[in-house]
């Protein structure tokens, strides 16, 4: 009998599903037809290859089974064309399997569901071995799917930055754009895939590349709260006081999405040292004024004693009040003020070292020397 089950499934079917290279052998030898569809079009060599069954596939190879088979296994309104085994190999990550149909000369440019190569489908599920065999098979990596996306762009989009870094290294387009102007960086920046963004930054992709309503990779990320990602852009040199088309800057895009943590990367809180040098605090809007000067001391180093901070109009903070009490917001400076000999005896100790913690919107301080005074004689 050739269906057994509701499936349309064959006993070759139900073999290949399960690995069973000993049953594949004898019903391929009883005369199976090594091309019977299921119910959504699958052949036993698509069901061996989605399980990763390395002997069965060979074995079907062997026999000539039709690599470029499409399924039907994907339904809804989204359905494509259908899968080839390369496409779904290439899918589930199975690289063993990709280089065997490689070898039996698969077509690298299938187009299964959603216009996705088998390139897409790895890169899309951080595949990055399946990667690397296609694009040594000379996969296109500048193929587009139905939504007009590169497989960097798949890659960027869910987060993986190895399967990213391989097609990098085959020199991927960085500034490919999708339908809306979406590069790589930009798409990786709005989920907040700092490693990718971070891959690609070395690779030197456009930091200021704009799209759809004039906005960059920094305003993306800030919008988004993405705090690592916007960090290594800023670190990256980009543009913060770049404007999209309705004129906002990156940090005006995070103040109104109440954005706070990324306001305070825009605008760090930095202390500086009578060298030159920045140490940067961690402080926030709730913290009391006694907090601050402890973290800014700490900070400082060893016996340097913080007598006053005072706000940008020369008035004196005091405890307990928090800064937002004190009416000290995002991007307002504040002056530590410490007499001459001790803030001096602190810059000599920190010369040519340069701190960094990660920075909460507050206000920027820095450190001024004063005369002590005269004693009487």
């Amino acid at each position: 009998m050739k269906h057994m089950c509701k499936t349309g499934r064959s006993a070759l079917h139900r073999a290949a599903l399960k690995g069973e290279i000993d049953e594949v052998e004898r019903l391929l030898e009883a005369g199976l037809d090594i091309e019977a569809e299921d119910n959504r079009r699958q052949t036993p060599l698509h069901l061996a290859v989605r399980e990763g069954h390395l002997a069965v596939v060979d074995r079907l190879v062997a026999a000539r089974a039709a690599v470029e088979a499409r399924d039907d296994w994907r339904q809804g309104p989204n359905k494509s064309q259908g899968a080839t085994p390369l496409n779904i190999a290439a899918e589930n990550g199975h690289w063993e399997v990709v280089q065997r149909l490689i070898e039996a000369r698969a077509d690298l440019e299938a187009k299964g569901d959603f216009g996705g190569t088998p390139l897409h489908w790895a890169a899309n599920y951080g595949h990055w071995e399946v990667v690397l065999r296609l694009i040594e098979a000379r996969a296109n990596v500048e193929a587009k799917d139905q939504f007009g996306w590169t497989p960097l762009q798949r890659a960027a989009l869910q987060g993986h930055s190895e399967a990213a870094q391989r097609l990098i290294d085959a020199s991927a387009d960085l500034e490919a754009k999708e339908a809306h102007g979406w590069t790589p960086l930009k798409i990786a920046a709005e989920k907040g895939h700092w490693e990718v963004v971070q891959r690609l930054i070395e690779a030197r992709a456009d930091l200021e590349a704009k799209g759809d309503f004039g906005q960059t990779p920094l305003h993306i990320a800030t919008e988004g709260g993405h705090c690592e990602a916007a960090q290594r852009l800023i670190d990256a040199r980009a543009d913060l006081e770049a404007k999209d088309d309705n004129g906002k800057t990156p940090w005006e895009r995070a103040n109104m999405n109440g954005e706070e943590k990324v306001m305070g990367v825009l605008r760090p809180v930095q202390v500086g040292l009578l060298s030159g040098r920045t140490v940067r605090c961690d402080p926030n809007p709730c913290l009391t004024v006694r907090e601050l000067r402890e973290e800014a001391q700490s900070k400082l180093g060893r016996g340097f004693q913080i007598q006053q901070l005072l706000t940008r109009s020369g008035q004196v903070l005091q405890d307990p009040l928090t800064l937002e009490d004190a009416g000290v917001t995002y991007g307002d400076f504040v002056t530590a003020i410490a007499p001459a000999s001790v803030a001096g005896e602190a810059a000599r100790e920190r010369e040519g070292l340069s701190l960094c913690v990660d920075a909460r919107p507050s206000t920027d301080l820095r450190v001024v020397e004063l005369e002590e005074e005269e004693k009487p004689c």
